[in-house]
């Protein structure tokens, strides 16, 4: 099967979707100060040998955003070996972002586990599970403060460090020409930047912390051409160890990783080498590839 061209959606809205009541999910604050520095004291010590493996396992998990809420991840079960580069896919409101919550610990999980590194998340420090895992939202929300703040929450890099982050997804000389640097107060420029500018500081803060989980929900479904380029070359440089896990809006970001997970109403319904699921009569991911040209 041929890939389809590059501007063709992947996930598709169907009336269905559009009239069905779904649960709603929580929002992930990328760049919420207080959300970073939650959990308690972080130990990098115990978090050195299970974030370096970078592999990720849910066996049988199910969960939910509320204790008395509906169950949204179903009885899901995969294995993503460290390095790997992740698609995931499915139509709106499947659970794609919601597998990405679970394996940050956003949501309650009501049965089953999940492991990274072969260690169960749930005996690992909250805030040393999120300090591992990179993240880098749909659209990233900025919250008070300053530049150097909202890249390095925690206070442990250099201004060097943070300006060559800066600099790896292109942003290095705009910072430096304002005024006060690093030290601009994000409330006084957040209205002067762009979806693209967003997106692109939520990277830098992920390449700083040097991660080798990666989870981009959807990192350049909004943004411009260039921006996404960026992304692009981000992944192929800086993460090319890494296992990078994306929820995946275009059918030329599937058809770049190494694996892919099909999901519908919570449930994995496909997974495998994404060449061969492309390729293969029938499956999930051809027919939804179909679907969508």
């Amino acid at each position: 099967m041929e890939h389809a061209p590059e501007g063709d959606e992947l996930s598709m809205n169907t009336e269905s979707d559009r009239t069905t009541s779904r649960p709603a999910k929580p929002i992930a604050p990328a760049f919420n100060l207080a959300w970073h520095m939650s959990g308690e004291k972080e130990d990098k010590a115990k978090s050195v040998e299970w974030a370096k493996e970078g592999s990720i396992e849910f066996e049988d998990v199910s969960a939910k955003y509320l204790p008395n809420g509906d169950v949204v991840l179903k009885g899901v079960s995969l294995r993503v070996e460290g390095g790997s580069r992740v698609g995931v896919v499915g139509r709106t409101g499947c659970g794609k972002s919601t597998l990405l919550l679970t394996l940050q610990n956003m949501t309650i999980v009501v049965k089953g586990v999940v492991r990274v590194g072969g260690k169960q998340i749930a005996d690992i420090n909250t805030r040393t599970l999120r300090g591992n895992i990179g993240v880098v939202q749909q659209e990233v929300r900025l919250a008070n403060g300053t530049i150097r703040d909202c890249i390095d929450p925690y206070g442990q890099h250099s201004d060097d460090a943070i300006l060559g982050a800066l600099e790896e997804v292109g942003m290095g000389s705009d910072v430096r020409s304002l005024p006060l640097g690093l030290l601009t107060e994000l409330t006084d420029t957040t209205r002067l930047l762009s979806a693209g500018q967003r997106q692109l500081l939520g990277i830098a803060r992920a390449l700083l912390q040097s991660a080798r989980i990666v989870v981009l929900d959807e990192p350049s479904s909004s943004v411009d051409e260039w921006t996404d380029a960026m992304v692009q070359g981000v992944m192929a440089s800086a993460w090319r160890e890494a296992t990078v896990i994306m929820v995946a809006h275009r059918l030329s970001t599937v058809a770049d990783t190494d694996v892919t997970i099909v999901m519908d109403e919570g449930r994995v319904v496909e997974v495998g080498r994404t060449r061969d699921l492309l390729n293969r009569e029938g499956s999930e991911l051809s027919r939804l590839t179909l679907n969508s040209g």
